[in-house]
């Protein structure tokens, strides 16, 4: 449970990071390349799972969410735009998507001691990590493709 709730506070602090860099069209702001893919787990394509290239030691991690037919592009500044050129390790999740039954504190039915269920990740642990995944990717200064089979 608790890699999955870091997994998920992860994910919203780098989008959180992207989305505050999103306007910066500084001159000094690094080129990307058109970095597109698609995600398929035991031969199927997968729908609302998340891409994440991370870079090494130094650099701007990129993501992308894929389609019904498993397809993604890459973002790091800006929808679309690409990766960074260099090496990345790169995660894949799908979080189960869970009802909320929470109440705003304002409502009179407000209990701080009910815990709404985290949701889970629907594909192999592995892939959550980018560390121990086995997904790579190197990104160069041109488009690319890249294809990431997943399996049990």
């Amino acid at each position: 449970m608790n890699n999955v709730k870091s997994l998920i506070l992860g994910l919203v602090a780098t989008g959180g990071m992207l989305m505050g860099c999103s306007g910066d069209k500084s001159p000094d702001r690094p080129a990307t390349t058109p970095t597109t893919g698609v995600v398929t787990y035991n031969g199927d394509p997968i729908e609302g799972a998340t891409v994440t290239f991370k870079p090494g030691a130094e650099g701007k991690a990129a993501f992308g969410k894929t389609d019904a037919e498993g397809k993604f592009a890459i973002t790091t500044f800006e929808g679309g735009d690409g990766a960074i050129p260099g090496s990345y390790t790169i995660s894949v999740t799908k979080m189960e998507e869970i009802e909320s039954n929470a109440v705003s504190m304002d409502d009179p039915n407000y209990d701080p001691t009910i815990e709404e269920p985290e949701p889970k990740n629907l594909l192999p642990e592995k892939y959550a990590d980018a560390t121990k995944s086995g997904l790579t990717a190197t990104v160069g200064a041109e488009a690319g493709d890249v294809k990431l089979e997943l399996a049990d």
